[in-house]
């Protein structure tokens, strides 16, 4: 287990409230990026699944409610296991004075009408895995004899949708479906969803070529965030609202998303690890080294302790406070910098690449709708300042339920304010030759502290030597 000795470890536990659960390690699709390496046919027992439950419930400690995410391969297929866990779980938990939630993180595809009713009864909801339309899903979400899910599943997420309008996609974004970004966003809000989470997968080999055609479909899909915000039907895409809020209030996040804290995975013999991407080809290729312990046995806390004391601010190996994104990003999966560099304070840098662009794209966005006073977004990353909002000009706003233009089809600007300041907009817009864009520049106060706001447009622009996204 790798030790940083840059910060003082001080933190010795932690409770835990939050629990990936291995139901079986076997699936019914075969997925060729998938992390959890080759699949087998080990699968939860009753025994292990009802101390799995215990043992959260004890790790909680004065915490009054806790969560649960069925895991796999496809937990689904052990829905017999699923319908008796469930009620046990809720009962143990009322005696204990607290309240537990199930979801389950599912490819969709054994989803049936009975599943969905246990769901509802119980309060649970689904993670729902899909990558776009049927060309970019089917090619790498398929059945091990090649035949895609894509028309499989989309009736069934339809139905999902129908109970639970508020579900996210979860999209995996490789490089040889990224030309098909914007069309697979477009493809998934007619599916029904407004929420979206564009997972970029960093490992992956990305050429120039590619990183241009991310940059392109990015820039589209920002456009189309904003025509949903100005005809009054906003949708929520994760990364560039984390870069939104980031940008509204910006604070560098101290820890990583608290795997092996407060959160962990236990697989199918009661192992516990920091979380569901240890639990696959990390733990056969380490050797065990991420196992933190058992639900029998109890924790080694030794290994937890460069989990609990990882402090972002200082033990990233990456230069971050001169990164645009530094307010922004939340830190790299230390997973995927353990699969990559055998380091979990080592960053991938496609990771710090696309987190660029999702802020050029986000201060774009914010520029945008703030100085039109867009009602819906000041509402929700300025609600201090809506009481004293200033006069809305006339064309600002379409009407509510207007028909959304689609990307291309027209410029974003038209017909409504200018997207472009004289003095401001230049560094947001599209570079010309001989031009600086933001990717180029480093934003800093007057007092020169790096990124310490981005409010209200005080910006020194200085010339940097960066890499542009």
């Amino acid at each position: 287990m790798p030790q940083n000795t840059q910060t003082k470890k001080t933190i010795e536990d932690m409770p835990v409230t939050s629990m990936d659960l291995d139901m079986t390690n076997n699936c019914v699709l075969a997925c060729d990026y998938c992390f959890r390496g080759k699949k087998n046919k080990r699968r939860l027992s009753w025994e292990v699944g009802a101390r799995a439950i215990e043992w959260l419930l004890e790790e909680s400690r004065d915490k009054k409610s806790v969560s649960v995410a069925l895991f796999g391969g496809e937990p689904l297929m052990e829905f017999a296991l699923i319908k008796r866990l469930v009620p046990y779980a809720e009962q143990q938990a009322a005696r204990r004075g607290k309240k537990i939630h199930f979801s389950a993180t599912t490819n969709c595809v054994l989803i049936n009408d009975e599943m969905i009713d246990f769901f509802r009864q119980h309060g649970m909801t689904f993670h729902t895995s899909i990558d776009g339309g049927p060309e970019t899903h089917d090619k790498h979400r398929h059945f091990a004899d090649g035949r895609g899910t894509s028309a499989i599943i989309a009736p069934i997420i339809r139905k999902i949708l129908q109970h639970w309008p508020n579900r996210t996609a979860r999209m995996s974004v490789s490089n040889d479906t990224v030309h098909n970004w914007m069309e697979d966003v477009l493809y998934l809000v007619d599916l029904g969803y407004k929420n979206l989470a564009m997972i970029l997968i960093p490992e992956l080999d990305w050429t120039e070529e590619q990183w241009e055609i991310l940059r392109r479909q990015l820039r589209k899909i920002s456009d189309y965030f904003v025509e949903r915000y100005r005809q009054g039907d906003p949708i929520y895409i994760k990364h560039i609202d984390n870069a939104l809020k980031g940008i509204v209030n910006p604070s560098k996040r101290k820890s990583h998303c608290g795997a092996g804290r407060g959160y962990v995975l236990v697989k199918t013999d009661g192992a516990i690890y920091p979380c569901h991407r240890f639990g696959g080809d990390i733990d056969a290729e380490s050797g065990g080294q991420w196992r933190l312990g058992s639900i029998f046995e109890g924790w080694d806390r030794e290994k937890r302790k460069a989990l609990l004391n990882y402090d972002c601010r200082s033990d990233v190996q990456a230069d971050c406070e001169n990164c645009l994104a530094v307010n922004t990003c939340g830190v790299s999966c230390i997973a995927v910098n353990w699969a990559c560099f055998k380091n979990i304070y080592k960053p991938h840098p496609n990771h710090c690449r696309v987190y660029n662009m999702y802020f050029v794209e986000a201060m774009r966005i914010h520029y945008i709708l703030e100085r039109e006073n867009n009602e819906l977004f000041m509402s929700k990353y300025h609600p201090d300042r809506v009481k004293n909002r200033r006069p809305v000009r006339a064309g600002h706003h379409a009407r509510p339920g207007a028909r959304i233009r689609r990307p291309g089809a027209k410029a974003v600007g038209a017909g409504s304010a200018p997207i472009h300041h004289k003095d401001f907009g230049r560094i947001l817009q599209q570079p010309a030759p001989g031009r600086t864009s933001l990717t180029e520049t480093a934003c800093k106060r007057k007092s020169g502290r790096p990124h310490s706001t981005y409010r209200r447009g005080r910006f020194a622009v200085r010339q940097e030597n960066v890499t542009p996204g």
